[in-house]
Parts: structure tokens; sequence; C-alpha cells
């Protein structure tokens, strides 16, 4: 294929099969520095590349143009050399506009985040704030990686602060560069995640104001990343009632539930002091109605005392005093 140079500003721009006036769909801008982490230098570690077609992006990202220097040391390719690299893609770059320097300097570094590492990172960041249940999975299936090749500091290390909310497909995370302790750098990296966990599905026809028990639901693992309503996890399974009528077959979301009370407002209740080791228990009343987990106020008559506890909700009707 014949390639056209034209220098503007010290830049030279190429043009693969494509008249100069055209406007491509894809432009290829490679920088006159790198920095690079991995073992071999791909395209997108030394370009921004800026394409409407996501995966033909990411397909360019990762055309291999050579291995990487030693880490610590650097090399240097002309326009030139650059060029012989790219010339075995030239059907994949067919119509792209390149825009290479006079030389570019890559360099690797002696400690460096790798995307793998980074991937993990984030994976771990989603699993401590967004899974409801330990039963959901997340995965990061894309990564948009912000600056290829930034380097960790050699004595420090890598954080992702993990988001506030479940993302919807997308999220946009701060990444952390440590150094002794201190923040010494922030990078905001674009992933693609996928939450997938397993979803109740009616046995039978559920009626309105029924407490839904294990053998009232089968279970299917699907992706839920798109899901507006959390599904009913297997822990809330017999601490839930239906509010509406569910068919059998159909999944059951948080928003077809609601939570059922363990106590009420005036419940005789049974009060365990003690551990497993050693407990006592008594009869109590309840001061409000409360959930299981929920810390509630009990009132107790010793005697002639009448004393108030605070007491956390175990089970329907069984509080447990805490001190």
């Amino acid at each position: 294929m014949k390639l056209v140079k034209k220098s503007v500003l010290g830049v030279c721009i190429l043009f693969l099969g494509l008249d100069l006036q055209a406007s491509p769909a894809v432009t290829v801008h490679v920088r006159s520095e790198a920095q690079i982490a991995e073992g071999n230098v791909v395209l997108g570690a030394v370009a921004q590349i800026d394409s409407n077609d996501h995966e033909q992006r990411r397909m360019l990202e990762n055309l291999i143009l050579g291995e990487s220097p030693k880490p610590g040391n650097a090399v240097v390719w002309t326009a030139a050399e650059l060029g012989r690299r790219l010339r075995p893609y030239n059907k994949v770059l067919q119509g792209a506009q390149l825009k290479i320097p006079d030389r570019i300097t890559i360099r690797r570094g002696e400690v460096g985040l790798t995307r793998a590492k980074l991937k993990l990172l984030i994976e771990e960041a989603l699993r401590a704030r967004t899974l409801p249940d330990s039963s959901w999975e997340v995965q990061v299936v894309d990564l948009q990686w912000p600056q290829p090749g930034v380097v960790q500091p050699p004595n420090g290390n890598v954080q992702v602060v993990p988001p506030l909310t479940r993302p919807r497909g997308s999220a946009n995370l701060e990444v952390q560069f440590l150094n002794d302790g201190k923040v010494s750098k922030r990078v905001w990296v674009g992933a693609q995640v996928k939450y997938s966990a397993q979803v109740p599905y009616a046995q039978h026809a559920i009626q309105p104001g029924q407490t839904i028990q294990p053998n009232d639901v089968f279970w299917k693992k699907q992706d839920v990343t798109y899901s507006a309503d959390n599904v009913v996890t297997q822990a809330e399974i017999g601490t839930v009632r239906s509010r509406y009528h569910i068919l059998a077959g159909s999944s059951i979301s948080r928003i077809q539930v609601e939570r059922e009370p363990a106590l009420r407002f005036g419940e005789e209740v049974t009060v365990i002091a003690g551990d497993d080791a050693f407990s006592v228990s008594t009869k109590g009343i309840s001061q409000q109605t409360g959930f299981i987990g929920d810390l509630v106020k009990i009132r107790h008559q010793q005697g002639r005392e009448t004393k108030m506890l605070s007491a956390r909700v175990i089970d329907k009707g069984v509080v447990r005093v805490t001190y």
C-alpha cells in the first residue's frame, strides 16, 4: 500500500490509502514520549487512538509493534522505524489518519502498574463496596488505560477508591498512587463492569402478604448489570413477604417484597443475655417494631422494678441484650 507523507510543524502525518481532504473515522496520534510497563510495545501504549467504533479502537490499541526495552532502559524510534513496524498492519489501518513525530522515546519503568493488576484492584474495590450479597460477582470486562505505562512509585503502592453506588455497566474510578503513605498522584480510569447474581424465581404462585420461604423459590445465575432494582438475596428469603401476587416462574425483585417485622410494638419477646458458652433468657415487652438486625428497646419487669434494655433482634420474637 502506498504511504503519503506530509510534514506539518515537525509532525509527520501519514494517510494510508486516504485522500488528504477526507475526514477519516479513525485517528491515531503517536506521542513523542511514552512510558511502558509491559513486555511488548502496543500501539495503545504510545498513541492516542480516536474511533467511534469501540471494538475497532480496542483492536488497534492491542497491535504489537515490538518488544519493550529492558526495565529501567529507553529506546528511540525514528518516524521511518515506526513506519516499518506499522507496515504489517496496513490492511487493519486502511483509511486511518496517522500522526507521528520525527522520533519517539519509549521508556520502561522499573516497577509498573499493569493492566492486569489494575483490573484486579478495581474488581476488589467494587466487591468491597457494591455487592449486596456474597453470591454476587463482579468482573471488569474492559479497561480504558488512561496513561499507558504509568509507573508506580518504587517505594509505594496503588489503590482504587471504591464508588459510592453500584455502577450500571460503566464506571469512572479514581486511582491513587501512594508514596510513603501519601497520595502522590491521581488518575481517573474508565471501566466496563459486569455483575452477575443468583436470582430467585417463584416455584409457584405467591399470594400478597405471604412470607417467602426457601421452598417457594428456585435460583438462576444471570447478568444483573443493568438491573435498576436489586434482586432479593438468599439471606433475605424467609424474612420478606410478597407485596403483590407473584406468578409462578417469574423472577422476584426487591420492589415486589417487603421486610417482615421480626417483632412488633407491645409484643412479648424472649430476651437472651450472655454468649454461646453461657446464656440466660427471660421475657420482655418490645417497645418498638423491628427487623432482624435492628437495635430496639425492650421493657423488662424484674420484681417491682421496670428496666429498659437495648437489645439486638436475632430472630422472630427473640432479642439479645447488648452491653
